[in-house]
């Protein structure tokens, strides 16, 4: 099943994100995974990636080395940070996703040559309290077969596992990738066209999806939409 309409620019966005950040030496690792049968875009391997935050309401040290260890994420930046990319869709069209950057949980500005070198440092790390990073997860989730009252069909995740700021609608891969590149990687945004460059026709056709129960007027996230 080749993949088409929504599901064909997100997997080649996808394809033509890894590729350059691999190639531009942004991502030590790439572990994603089109399955066109099952209609899903994912990582791999994938035994079930289980809830964001797998061991409590809020991230954890031991959530990050979950991750890590068991390769759950799309791509490995370099700074050892984690990109979660999942899209399931329904006849080429997106019927759930879900969109997460995950921050390397320790401070410091450090940069690994290898997704081994990270999970070494993970197995072994034993952090003092001034080493911890409170850094949140950025999560965008969409999944209008769950939206009801307080879970908007379309919504943001930061710091705790309750928090669902409604979102205009699915987050296209492109805006999500340039969110995070603007938001938290500022000299690498400056540094690359790609990233500010960075595009795709599904945004051309994005509408608003806000749900019955939460209206347009409550505190959201929103964009500009794209031009032709």
């Amino acid at each position: 099943m080749a993949p088409s309409s929504d599901s064909k620019w997100i997997v080649n966005d996808l394809r033509n994100i890894r590729d350059f950040f691999v190639g531009a030496g942004i991502a030590i690792d790439a572990n994603d995974v089109y399955d066109g049968e099952r209609g899903r875009l994912t990582w791999a391997p994938s035994p079930g990636a289980g809830s964001l935050f797998q061991f409590g309401v809020h991230t954890t040290l031991e959530d990050y080395q979950y991750w890590c260890l068991d390769r759950q994420y799309s791509l490995m930046l370099l700074d050892g940070s984690l990109l979660q990319v999942s899209y399931f869709f329904t006849d080429g069209q997106v019927y759930s996703h879900r969109l997460a950057y995950i921050p390397f949980p320790l401070a410091g500005d450090r940069t690994f040559a290898s997704a081994y070198e990270v999970t070494e440092f993970v197995s072994n790390m034993h952090p003092e309290p001034s080493d911890v990073a409170l850094q949140a997860v950025v999560r965008f989730d969409y999944d209008p077969s769950n939206a009801r009252p307080g879970h908007a069909a379309s919504h943001l995740t930061i710091n705790r596992s309750s928090c669902r700021i409604e979102v205009r609608t699915w987050v296209a891969l492109p805006t999500f990738i340039q969110l995070v590149f603007r938001e938290f990687y500022p000299e690498l945004w400056q540094a690359h066209d790609f990233l500010r460059g960075l595009g795709t026709a599904a945004l051309l056709d994005q509408q608003p999806t806000f749900g019955a129960y939460d209206a347009p007027a409550d505190p959201h996230v929103n964009w500009r939409p794209a031009v032709a």
